[in-house]
């Protein structure tokens, strides 16, 4: 699936409550309590903080998420990434750091 939209949650953004991203990417620098569905990759910043339940194809994690995670394709943990929650995806990596 290619993605031309992108959207972005900025570092001063508290959302709460249900986040659907139909159709494109989703970088999080803010903080997301609640539920997220994205169609395509979510993107977890370093000063990203989510805690919620995580529905993508792809997630890449350099914050902090708290939440159970299923990824219909891959999962990425940087180096500074930190996951508190069960996660489900075909492909993982996690960066030693």
């Amino acid at each position: 699936m290619e993605t031309t939209e992108k959207s972005f949650i900025g570092p001063s953004l508290v959302i709460k409550g249900r986040v659907v991203a139909r159709n494109q990417s989703l970088n999080v620098q803010g903080r997301i309590e609640g539920d997220l569905d994205v169609d395509d990759i979510l993107v977890v910043e370093e000063q990203g903080v989510i805690d919620a339940s995580l529905v993508c194809r792809e997630v890449r994690i350099a914050g902090q998420v708290t939440a159970n995670i299923y990824a219909t394709e891959k999962a990425v943990i940087g180096p500074n990434g930190r996951v508190s929650g069960a996660l489900f995806a075909p492909v993982f990596s996690v960066s030693e750091g």
